[in-house]
């Protein structure tokens, strides 16, 4: 039987009461709502409408692999403050997804790792056993093989193994943002401003009072 390829084991065992060993797809599904009272809440939505999405949206976790491209975009939009708002201004309309879905600048990209890092870590503080703690209770345990309890723990381990992922690549990505390329940045190099060293291109214009 086909359960459908894109399903996580959580939402096969949830609505079936089964898990595909022919597609084991263990992992934590995670929804992004953009807050109403955000003070950019109305463009916000736009954006994220007018790129197939809403208000809210699921994305799925698995363990070992790095968060999707729109789900970064989207925490990136929903982090969007300040002075990176000039990317909300309609010149960008056609352009502004593509740019979110890189990173914008290092204290929107800090704003992202922290508040993914915070929610990581308050998700597996909501579980009851260690990630050891459930492989050793497959291994030894005395769980009988595809009974209730057995696949209740997989899809369990499965969960926290997919957060403790996600908390792995956020405190990673947090520890080295100098090391990202941003929206300046990229823009600098697309207009030959900026030499693949990051060094700028026109320092012989403020030489000699030319500039």
């Amino acid at each position: 039987m086909d359960y459908g390829p894109e399903k996580l084991d959580n939402a096969l065992l949830l609505d079936h009461a089964v898990l595909d060993p022919s597609s084991n797809k263990a992992g934590y599904s995670l929804t992004l709502t953009l807050p109403e009272d955000d003070r950019y809440y109305a463009d916000k939505l736009d954006i994220l409408e007018r790129n197939g999405l809403g208000g809210s949206a699921s994305f799925s976790l698995l363990r070992g692999e790095e968060p999707a491209p729109e789900m970064m975009g989207f925490l990136r939009l929903m982090q969007l403050s300040g002075s990176d708002c000039f990317l909300l201004e309609s010149i960008f309309e056609a352009e502004v997804w593509a740019y979110l879905c890189q990173p914008v600048s290092a204290p929107n990209e800090a704003a992202v790792c922290s508040a993914m890092i915070d929610g990581a870590r308050e998700a597996l503080s909501h579980y009851c056993s260690s990630i050891d703690e459930d492989l050793a209770l497959l291994r030894d345990g005395g769980l009988v093989p595809g009974s209730r309890q057995d696949m209740a723990v997989q899809v369990r381990l499965g969960e926290k193994e997919a957060l403790d992922s996600l908390l792995g690549f956020f405190e990673g990505r947090g520890a080295d943002l100098s090391a990202l390329e941003y929206y300046q940045e990229r823009r600098l190099k697309g207009l030959g401003l900026m030499d693949e060293e990051g060094k700028t291109t026109y320092d012989s214009f403020f030489k000699d009072g030319i500039a």
